[in-house]
């Protein structure tokens, strides 16, 4: 099984996003009549009829979304990622398991990646991806 330290893993992970367009120098950037989750205010060329709303998080009430229903999916799979898929229309989750064998020095399982898809952010699916065998079955979502 390969095994890559999370530097490795963030080189090689297809990201979907493409960058944003950096304005020019001395350029104003239009913001539109669309809400803004994040604003830099050194771009706000006028301050007139802005007002700040800062709205304090709320969990959902189905809240943790993601639970564990799968033996690799462990206490320890508290890390992860989540992107929205504008393409697919579909949420995407990478996020920490574990395969089930030991470190070669002993210890603790080996640490795996596994993988979900939800169209709404709160159900999620697990693709039976039969990439690799862990805790005795290929039938799993690990990506790696």
């Amino acid at each position: 099984m390969l095994c890559l330290s999370r530097r490795d893993l963030l080189r090689i992970l297809p990201f979907s996003a493409a960058p944003l367009a950096m304005p020019k120098p001395g350029e104003i950037r239009k913001i539109g009549d669309e809400p803004q989750l994040f604003t830099d205010f050194e771009q706000v060329e006028l301050f007139d009829n802005i007002v700040r709303v800062f709205h304090s998080a709320e969990k959902h009430p189905e809240n943790p979304v993601l639970r564990k229903v799968k033996p690799w999916e462990t206490a320890r799979g508290t890390w992860g990622s989540v992107i929205y898929d504008e393409n697919e229309r579909l949420f995407k989750a990478w996020y920490g398991g574990e395969s089930g064998r030991p470190m070669p020095q002993g210890g603790a399982s080996r640490h795996v990646m596994l993988y979900a898809t939800s169209l709404d952010g709160v159900r999620w699916d697990r693709p039976n991806l039969r990439l690799f065998e862990i805790m005795g079955t290929r039938d799993n979502n690990t990506r790696s």
